[in-house]
C-alpha cells in the first residue's frame, strides 16, 4: 500500500517505453495441462475448473457462474476445432491471469 505506482502520464508503468510489448504482454500461468479427449479426461478436467473458478474468486470475478458441464462443452468444442485446423492430436489448455482477466487458451499441444 505504500508503494509509489506512478506512471509516464500516458498510462504506461514507470520505465516502460513505447515499444516494451513484454510490460503490455504480461500473462502469468495459473495452471496447464494437455488433453486428448475433454469427455474422457475429466478428472484432469475437474482440476482445471476449481481452479479457474479459485482464480476467479481472487481476480476479483464471479467464478460461481460456469458449470463444470458448460466448462467441460466449451473445452471440447474449442479443442475439436483446433484438432481441426493443426491437425494436431493433444490440446494444451492454459489457465492464464491477463490484465486481471483470468482466460483460458487453448494452442496444439507440442
Amino acid at each position: 500500500m505504500g508503494e509509489d505506482h506512478q506512471g509516464d502520464g500516458r498510462g504506461r508503468p514507470a520505465g516502460a517505453r513505447p515499444h516494451d510489448r513484454a510490460a503490455d504482454d504480461a500473462e502469468q500461468i495459473l495452471a496447464r495441462c494437455r488433453i486428448h479427449d475433454a469427455i474422457r479426461e475429466q478428472e484432469i478436467l475437474k482440476l482445471l475448473h476449481a481452479r479457474f473458478l479459485e482464480a476467479r474468486k481472487k481476480a476479483g470475478g464471479n467464478g460461481a457462474n460456469v458449470g463444470f458441464e458448460s466448462f467441460v462443452r466449451g473445452i471440447s468444442s474449442q479443442a475439436e476445432r483446433l484438432r481441426e485446423s493443426s491437425g494436431c492430436e493433444q490440446v494444451e489448455l492454459r489457465l492464464i491471469l491477463h490484465e486481471g482477466k483470468v482466460l483460458l487458451k487453448a494452442r496444439p499441444g507440442r
